[in-house]
Parts: C-alpha cells; structure tokens; sequence
C-alpha cells in the first residue's frame, strides 16, 4: 500500500505493553532483587503473588511484539533459574485472605478494590496520540476520536482474549458461567466507590475529560468525607515529604479505573496524552497476547489513514455510541465470542464482527510496513477453536482439576508458547 495515501487524521506515536503474571513457588520481592535491570519489572498491589513486566515506548507494533515475547521469555527463564514458575490468565488459583495489599493512593481509599486486586491479571496496550500528524486533524482531535472509537470496541477486545472461567474459592476451582469474570469481579471490587470512577464515558475534549476527572474527584471526597468507604485512613493521611494523599482537590488520571483510561499526564515531546486499554485478560500464548496488540493497533493505524467513519460503522451493532459499556461487557463476559448484538432480525454475534475488522486492522499494519499475516493466523484460530477460555473449561471438565493442576496446566502453556518462540526465532 502507498506511504503517500493522504493520511485524514493524526497519527500514534508510540505503543507500550503492561503485562500481569502470576508467579508460583516464588514471590515477587525475591525476582525483583534478581532482576539486574534487564528487565522492567515491578510488583502491583499483590506484593507477593503477581509480577507486572512493562514494554515501553515502542516506535510501532511490530517492534512492540518482538520485544514483548523477548522479555517474556527472559521472565520465564529468570524465575524458572530461581525455582519458580510464571503462568498467566486473569485469576490467581490460591487462597489471598492472609495477603496484605500494597496501599498505593487510589486503593487505600477503598480495602474491597485493593483486596480485588490480589487476584487479577491483565494485558494493557498503551498508544500514545502523536501530537504533531501528517494529516488535516491532529492531536486531540485524533487522540479524542480514537478513544471513543476503542471505549465501543472494549467488548470485542474482552471477547477474544476471554481466559477466566474460573476462580479459586474454599480451596476449589468454582465454575463462573463466564468466560471472563474480570468485569464481575470488577464490580465486586468497586462496591465501596462511586460507579462514576470506573465508568467510561463518550468524552469528545481533553476539555471535557478534565470535567469528567473533577467530577469523579468530587464524588470520591463526598463519599470519603461522609464515612462511606472502607477506606485506610493511616495510609490516606500519612505524610510523605511533607504531603499526604488526601485530602485532595482532583485524583490523578491513573487514579480511576475507566476501561479504556485518557492519560494526558503521559504527555511528552511527541505525545500529547495516551490511552490505555484494560480491558483485555492475558493469555498464556504468546501469539495470542501478540495478536491482541496487532489488532487494537492495526485498526488505530488505518483510523489515522482513512479515518473512523467506516470503522464505527463496523462496531455499530454493539450499540455504544453513546450509551454506557458495563452491562455489554457482563454479557461478552458470560457468552464471549457468541454473544448476540443488534436489533430484530439484525441481530448477530459478536463473532461475525470480527472478520471485517481483521481486514482494516490488516491494512493498518500493512500501511506502516508490519506483516499482518500472524495476527489474521492467530485471530481465525481463535475463531475457530475457541479462546483460552474454551481450553481452561475442557482441560478442568475432562481431569475434574484441582486448583494446583490447573495452575500447572497454565504454567505447562506458557513455557510451550515460549519456547515454541524462542525455537522460531532461532530459525529464522
């Protein structure tokens, strides 16, 4: 395709990967002590069971993914050297009640988030929005289009990358009915807090978002005031260099947990404000964890090509233009890939959405140079044979698992997928 089709919106400037892993006979603090700085690696608000590895600033995709199965395969080998094992999904397989979370800021102000947050993973996909385009609307108004656009794909995303459909309970695996229960536990863990605070609104300004984050400010301090929260308060007001945590005029743009996150604080020379996409469970394929990034990317890079009309036309039978994302997000959660949208006789799944996507998200990527061919290979698999969430359900229903055999089933997947890539790489 033509480097010289005139580019109709902005551009992106950067993409970035935050990957959650879970780790098994070892604990955090003692892998970050080992890791000599190869690796970026850091510990969320579960201190002891989870590891966060973060891919940042890469120029395009392509360099993103390549990089991101290095380093996972570098994690992989550093723990398993030191007589542990990595494994992914979106649910830690062990009993948290004796865990203590880390307080960071927004957690302290509730105990149910934080302790939600011992038991969840995930795959995020920062893009940062170019402040300078190549084309007639740059900036904001690209960056403001795009996430609009992602806010109504979020359900599609969760559809594909699916891979919870269960969780550990009094010492046994129990059967959610859900491919993913990470938007049900989401809202278990946010009970204490307004809904406001993890809502994801149609915002068209950075003007209008600045609104929106004051406004979920003001409801936080209400509730915090009036007592409402189980919030820690030793932790809230405790002085660090001379400032606490609250009270506070306005949360930071981290501080809510919408599902696809404005960051305007991530504004740089080239960016000016990025957007985070949580939705997504992590997989144990490295293929699939690539294929996700291709496709939110891809589709961003043919946005800034030809622009999003034909693109939401696409995505218009989920029906979230305008109108809020969580209850679609339980029922992608519950059916998945099957999950019916539409009206009338129009109704159709989820599922047949998807193809036409790949092909603009395959432009996308072939516009900028990067090979589309792994991410269509590995979305028609999942298509056709299920996503890790089909593969968990039948592994568990066929052995009867224990929490401890599906962990090593997870663990079994991960070090296949990784040494699968580090066998194709060496080929090359």
């Amino acid at each position: 395709m033509s480097s010289k089709i005139h580019r109709l919106e902005g551009d992106i400037s950067a993409v970035s990967n935050e990957l959650e892993f879970f780790l098994h006979n070892i604990t955090a603090d003692v892998v970050l002590k080992e890791n000599t700085g190869q690796l970026e690696l850091s510990h969320e608000v579960n201190l002891v069971d989870t590891i966060e590895l973060m891919i940042s600033m890469a120029q395009n995709v392509g360099e993103l993914n390549t990089i991101a199965v290095s380093m996972i395969r570098q994690l992989h080998d550093l723990v398993e050297k030191m007589g542990g094992n990595l494994y992914a999904g979106s649910s830690l397989l062990r009993d948290t009640s004796d865990r203590e979370p880390s307080w960071y800021r927004t957690t302290c102000l509730s105990h149910t988030l934080a302790q939600g947050f011992l038991t969840t993973g995930s795959q995020q996909l920062v893009i940062g929005v170019a402040r300078e385009g190549a084309g007639t609307q740059s900036g904001e108004v690209f960056g403001m289009r795009l996430y609009n656009f992602l806010r109504q794909l979020t359900p599609l995303i969760l559809s594909l990358s699916a891979t919870s459909p269960y969780r550990y309970h009094e010492g046994n695996l129990q059967d959610s009915g859900y491919q993913s229960h990470r938007p049900r536990r989401y809202q278990t863990m946010s009970s204490r807090l307004p809904a406001v605070m993890f809502s994801s609104p149609r915002i068209d300004t950075l003007e209008q978002f600045e609104t929106h984050l004051q406004q979920v400010s003001d409801a936080v301090n209400h509730d915090l005031r009036a007592g409402r929260l189980d919030s820690n308060d030793a932790e809230l007001y405790r002085n660090r260099e001379e400032r606490t945590y609250a009270p506070f005029a306005i949360l930071a743009p981290h501080q809510i947990y919408s599902w696809v996150r404005i960051r305007p604080d991530h504004a740089n020379a080239d960016a000016i404000f990025s957007l985070e996409l949580r939705v997504s469970d992590i997989s144990s394929n490295t293929e699939t964890i690539q294929s996700i990034n291709s496709f939110i990317t891809g589709l961003s890079y043919y946005a800034s090509v030809y622009g999003f009309e034909i693109l939401n036309e696409s995505i218009a039978p989920l029906g979230l233009a305008n109108a809020e994302l969580f209850p679609t997000l339980l029922q992608v959660a519950r059916d998945g890939l099957d999950t019916s949208v539409g009206n009338g006789r129009s109704r159709q799944s989820i599922r047949s959405l998807i193809p036409c996507l790949v092909q603009f998200a395959s432009e996308g990527l072939a516009h900028r140079g990067i090979a589309p061919e792994q991410m269509q290979q590995e979305l028609a698999r999942i298509l056709a044979e299920g996503t890790d969430a089909s593969i968990v359900r039948t592994f568990v229903e066929s052995v009867h698992a224990t929490p401890a055999q599906l962990e090593a089933f997870l663990i079994q997947l991960l070090t296949a997928s990784v040494t699968k890539s580090d066998t194709s790489e060496r080929s090359i």
